[in-house]
Parts: C-alpha cells; sequence; structure tokens
C-alpha cells in the first residue's frame, strides 16, 4: 500500500488527531553539586539507548506502530505498551498488545503479550488502526489503558497482575454492523481527577463518557453528544482542566473548554456548551506554552502544512496570525501526520535538551522524528535542534523505517536528569523495509521500538537537522486556461540514494512486470521520485475508463498503471545507458505542498491529478521504484529521472521534464557527486 493512500483518508474523514499532555514542568533547579569537575554531561543518543523488536509471529503485523507509557500494574515505575496490529485494512487479525514493564532504568525486554478480543459484529472486523493510550479513569494507584481501532474502542483497568490487564475491559464503546470509529481520548475534562472519555464514529457523532467507576450504569456514562473528531488541546484558559478541540470534514476546528463542577460557564456535561474559539484545520495538536504566556499553542495541518498559532493574549483561543509555517519534505514526508492510527505526532517532551525551557518537543514524520528547543517567548519560525536519524537524507543504516512513527514522552528514565523519548518503528507499508541491509530479512524487519535519551546537543560533523524551506511560489493559477508544468524535485533524488541487495523469487511480481530480469540476489540502487506541478493549471490524467489507451491492467497488483510517464535511466561517462528502470504507472494525487500560498489539495475523480504547488511522492522503499545495477561495474554514473516525456498531458514546459544526479557506486555503497 503506497503512503500517499493516508492522504486519501483525510478526504473521507478517516482521520485521527492527535492530542497532548499538560504541558511538562520545568525540571527544578537544585544546584550543581560539587563532583570535583568529573562529571559528563549526557548527550542526545544518536543510537538507541534501549530497543526491542517484534517477534515475528504474525508477518501481517506491524508491531510498534503505536506506544504508551504508564504505571499500569502500581509499582512506582512506568511500563511500556506497544502495538502489533494489521498493517492493511483487509486483514482480519485481532491484533496484540505487549507491556514491558518498568524496571530501575527503562524496561524489561521480555513482554507479557495479550491478543485483543473485539466483539464487533462485522465479519471484517480487525484491529486495523489500532492504538494505545492510557488515562485514569478512577483516581487509583493504577494506569488504565484504552485501546481504539476503527471497529472497537475498549477500556482496561490496570492493576498488579500484568497478564490480566487486557483480559476484560471494564467498557467497551457501543457498536453496530454498520458502526465505524474514528478515534478515542481519555482526559480529565472536569478537573475530578477521572479521565473522561471521548469517542468519534467515522459517521461523525462525537461522544463524551463520564467516568463512573462502581456506578450501576457502568464505568462510563454517556453525557455528551457533539460532531467531529477529538484532541486533547491542553489546559488553554489556564483553570486547571483539559479542554478538547473537535476537528470537523470541512476542516473546522473548535475549541471547547472543560467545565469544573459548579463553573460560572455555560456548561453541558464537562464541556462548554458552544465553542469559545473556531478554526480551520485538518488536524490539531496541542504544544506546550513557547510564548510564556502558561497556555499551550495550536499546530494546526491545513492545505498541506503546519501552522503555529500561539494562544491568544486576551481570550480562550489561538491568535488568528501564523507565528510558523513548516514545509513538509519530500524525503520524509507527512510532517506532524497521522493518518493509519490514532497516535500522536507531536509530542511534548518537558526537558530533553540542556538549554532549554522544558517546554521541548518531538514531531514526527515518515522515517524521521524531529526535535525542538524553543526558547523564552518564541514569536517566529523554529529550527529542530536535532533528528533521528541525524542526517538530512536516507541511509540503510539509521533508517527509521517508512512508515509513520509511533512517538512517546517518556519522562526521565535513567535519572539523569533529562527526559527521554520513545520510538516505535513498524515494518514498512509495501516493498522492502528501509534498515534492512540484506532487504527482506533481519530484525529490523520485525518492527522495532526504542528509547533515545535527553541532554546536551552532541557535536556532528553533518549539516544541522533541516526542515524544507518555507517558500511562496505566486503562481499564478488559472482553472480554465491554466495549464500544468511538470518537473521531478532532483534534491530529493539525490538525499534518498541508497544501494540494497534483495531476493527475488523467478514467479515474483517484481519478476513478471520487469522491474528485475531475474529472480535470485539483485543489487538496487533507490530513492524517492518527487514529481513538482508548478504550472498554473492542474494536471489532470483521465480514468481508465475515458482513455484505456493509457492504462494497462497490473494482475499483481490487481488495479490499473498508468504506463510510460516516468522513465529511470542509468548512464556511463560516455553516455551510454547501463540500466534502465521499468517505465514507472502512477497514480496522481497531491501528497506533498511545496507552497506556502498553495491551493488547497483537491481530488480529480474518476481520473487523478496534481495540483499546482503540489507534488506526488513515489517513496524509495515501494516496489520498481529502482534502477537494477547488479551487472553495473563500479564507477561513476549518472541518474536520469524523466516525467511526461512522451507528451501525454498538454503541459506549459517551462520546467525541464528530466532531471540528473551524479553517482559513484563502490559495492553497496553510492555517493553522490558534485
Amino acid at each position: 500500500m503506497r503512503m500517499r493512500f493516508a492522504r486519501s483518508c483525510a478526504v473521507v474523514g478517516l482521520l485521527a488527531v492527535t492530542g497532548c499532555k499538560d504541558d511538562p514542568q520545568p525540571r527544578p533547579d537544585a544546584g550543581t553539586p560539587d563532583d570535583g569537575g568529573t562529571s559528563v554531561t549526557p548527550t542526545l543518543s544518536e543510537t538507541p539507548r534501549w530497543q526491542v523488536f517484534g517477534d515475528g509471529t504474525n508477518p501481517h503485523e506491524c508491531f510498534g506502530r503505536t506506544v504508551a507509557l504508564g504505571d499500569v500494574n502500581g509499582d512506582g515505575r512506568k511500563d511500556l505498551l506497544v502495538t502489533s496490529a494489521p498493517c492493511s485494512s483487509t486483514r482480519t487479525d485481532p491484533g496484540r498488545v505487549m507491556v514491558y514493564a518498568g524496571e530501575a532504568r527503562d524496561f524489561t525486554k521480555t513482554p507479557v503479550t495479550t491478543t485483543l478480543t473485539w466483539v464487533h459484529p462485522s465479519p471484517r472486523a480487525s484491529s486495523y488502526r489500532m492504538t494505545v493510550t492510557t488515562g485514569d479513569i478512577d483516581g487509583d494507584a493504577y494506569a488504565d489503558v484504552l485501546v481504539a481501532t476503527s471497529y472497537g474502542v475498549s477500556v482496561f483497568k490496570g492493576g498488579p497482575d500484568l497478564s490480566q490487564l487486557l483480559i476484560q475491559p471494564v467498557f467497551r464503546a457501543p457498536d453496530s454492523t454498520t458502526l465505524r470509529f474514528n478515534g478515542a481520548r481519555l482526559l480529565d475534562l472536569d478537573g475530578d481527577g477521572k479521565d473522561e472519555l471521548a469517542v468519534s464514529t467515522l459517521a461523525g457523532e462525537l461522544t463524551v463518557y463520564r467516568a463512573t467507576p462502581g456506578a450501576p450504569e457502568g464505568a462510563f456514562t454517556a453525557v455528551r453528544t457533539l460532531t467531529g473528531v477529538p484532541s486533547p488541546a491542553g489546559d488553554a484558559d489556564g483553570d486547571g482542566v483539559q479542554d478538547l478541540a473537535v476537528t470537523h470534514d470541512d476542516f473546522k476546528v473548535e475549541l471547547f473548554l472543560g467545565c469544573k463542577a459548579g463553573s460560572a460557564r455555560v456548561c453541558e456535561g464537562p464541556l462548554t456548551a458552544s465553542p469559545v474559539w473556531t478554526g480551520q484545520a485538518e488536524l490539531f495538536a496541542a504544544l506546550p506554552d513557547l510564548n510564556g504566556d502558561g497556555r499551550p499553542e495550536a499546530l494546526l495541518l491545513l492545505d498541506g502544512s503546519q501552522r503555529l498559532h500561539l494562544s491568544d493574549a486576551v481570550a480562550a483561543g489561538y491568535a488568528p496570525q501564523v507565528t510558523w509555517q513548516p514545509m513538509d519534505d519530500a524525503a520524509f514526508p507527512l510532517f506532524g501526520q497521522a493518518f493509519l492510527t490514532f497516535s500522536k505526532t507531536v509530542v511534548p517532551v518537558g526537558s530533553m535538551v540542556e538549554g532549554g525551557t522544558g517546554h521541548d518537543f518531538a514531531v514526527g514524520a515518515v522515517g524521521r522524528a524531529y526535535l525542538f528547543r524553543p526558547t523564552a517567548n518564541v514569536s517566529g519560525p523554529l529550527e529542530p535542534v536535532w533528528a533521528w536519524p541525524r542526517a538530512n537524507r536516507l541511509g540503510l543504516q539509521t533508517s527509521l523505517g517508512t512508515d509513520y512513527l509511533g512517538m512517546a514522552s517518556a519522562g526521565d528514565l535513567d535519572g539523569d536528569g533529562y527526559d527521554d523519548l520513545v520510538l516505535g518503528v513498524s515494518p514498512g507499508l509495501s516493498g522492502t523495509p528501509a534498515g534492512t541491509p540484506s532487504g527482506s530479512g533481519g530484525p529490523s524487519a520485525l518492527g522495532q521500538v526504542m528509547i533515545f535519551g535527553g541532554g546536551a546537543v552532541p557535536d556532528s560533523q553533518e549539516p544541522a537537522p533541516a526542515l524544507a524551506p518555507t517558500r511562496t511560489c505566486g503562481l499564478q493559477v488559472d482553472p480554465v486556461n491554466g495549464k500544468p508544468d511538470l518537473t521531478v524535485d532532483r534534491d530529493v533524488i539525490a538525499r534518498t540514494l541508497y544501494l540494497e541487495r534483495r531476493s527475488f523469487t523467478a514467479d515474483s511480481c517484481e519478476v513478471r512486470e520487469g522491474c528485475v530480469p531475474a529472480g535470485g540476489e539483485r543489487r538496487l540502487l533507490r530513492f524517492t521520485t518527487s514529481i513538482m506541478n508548478m504550472g498554473t493549471g492542474p494536471l489532470v490524467v483521465p480514468s481508465p475508463e475515458e482513455r484505456p489507451d493509457l492504462f494497462v491492467y497490473d494482475e499483481c497488483h490487481e488495479h490499473h498503471h498508468l504506463t510510460n510517464f516516468a522513465g529511470y535511466d542509468l548512464k556511463d561517462a560516455a553516455g551510454n545507458t547501463t540500466s534502465v528502470g521499468r517505465k514507472q504507472g502512477f497514480y496522481m494525487i497531491d501528497f506533498t505542498q511545496y507552497c506556502a500560498d498553495g491551493q488547497p489539495y483537491s481530488w480529480y475523480d474518476p481520473g487523478t491529478g496534481i495540483s499546482p504547488g503540489w507534488s506526488d511522492v513515489y517513496t524509495a522503499d515501494l516496489p520498481c521504484q529502482w534502477l537494477d545495477v547488479t551487472d553495473t561495474p563500479d564507477g561513476e554514473y549518472t541518474v536520469r529521472v524523466g516525467v511526461d516525456e512522451n507528451h501525454i498531458v498538454d503541459e506549459a514546459g517551462t520546467l525541464p521534464n528530466e532531471v540528473t544526479v551524479k553517482v559513484r557506486l563502490t559495492g553497496d555503497t553510492v555517493t553522490v557527486l558534485p
């Protein structure tokens, strides 16, 4: 499955927006003990401090796609919960949750594993999109567990026996044959120390349940019905209780304040009767206090890019102006986005970096996590101080895979005075899991969960971690007479090139489709392609029904491919072609926004297309996204990538339809040359 289908989920409403805990508090300053000058300041981990892999029991499961922490057994130490659920929506596996008990430092590596039980009446019911989070529904000494999927929402009580933790829920959200869930959150909206439960459905209904432990009606009682998808907003008005953001299919976002008992506000249940602020966003995430007013900020996804809105100094809500607009990087796309789970992609991490204010935060993308250390009173753009992987390019040995990352703030697990970060890296959605040098084998093909420690920013020979530049393009879009102008992003190719050895069976799809000439082990030069439309009109490709001459039906993938749209080849110093990639066939979509002033993304049903200022991205892990260089001697070559060279569409023709990158091949290493 291509990552771009995550964008498809967004348009039909299969969203799960993330939220954040209360702003982490800065570490108290207890002074610096006299150690005789022998102490060494910890540095941010470049490699995992602690690491576990999936057990490989079910090859269809994505171990590590979501992670959560909480003291579920009440021993005073945080425990780690990891989901291992189906990678694909076509599977009906029930899914599993692994619990790694907390130890004096980090966690045991021997989990307690439970296979979940679901009661949804649909024959297609599965644990796809399974997300695990923790909270406190009854104010006791145990953290409680929320497990949500598209087909069920269950709450489990914590207790001393981890083997019994997930056997029987104390509450299941009501379901029916046609009902699908679209998000669930535990958060204390009324300040009584017990979390409410907010559950949304794909049809758009949002129900808020109040915790009623021990009551005859059960552990939760429905007290408010709204529409939309819930997202914790932190304490937006500083009254000491959590507030709730709600996003809608039309990209409207509303802020409802939590209501304490006896609140002077007009309340219905634990929330204000009406929203106190309304804005525009596809996804909402709360950030720690960045401007020094004691209130959290909002990171809003709109039209393909994130927008930071600082809290309003006058009223509850957020300022209308955009303080920072980070752009998506096609090499590590979907910054701050997650559509395959209900998990967090924007995570406050407290005091993780030396010299911060206690309001550090991390933002995930496909295959990369960025760490930010805001200084006091932020009023402009932010830059990451660190990233995992550190380099601004793909590398097999340091890769964090080709899927969304599971992310959770861990607090200070090792007592060194700096908070830590947990990252879950599930197996790739398609193709070869990045980070597996041998191709289809190796432990990282099982998925993994890692802990990265906090500390000072270490010295590095690598350039500083970078986001894509925020740029305005000034495209004069003409919906009637405008034409697309296609080109390929050379920088993305150069930063994603890597060599991989992979074995194929003689009857594999890759052999049958001509992506490799024969079975056996092959040496592949892989890279990501970003096809940009920088014209004045959209690229629109008609459907196979309208233009069957442009397509071929792929029996392996069971759908049509656009033929001869993009070509890859490798040339030697004399200009001779030494390797040719299969003529690629694509399904076009607005995937990455290149222009801060760009158009909203569009659909071109029944055809496909790319809007002005957008690109479609084909990540390096995808099947056939390579040049086979098995029989190519080591040396210097030129990688050429061309798009629409047969003029399938009517273009403006201002920008070149091909780009080239000079490389040196040496064994299993590729070096980009000037």
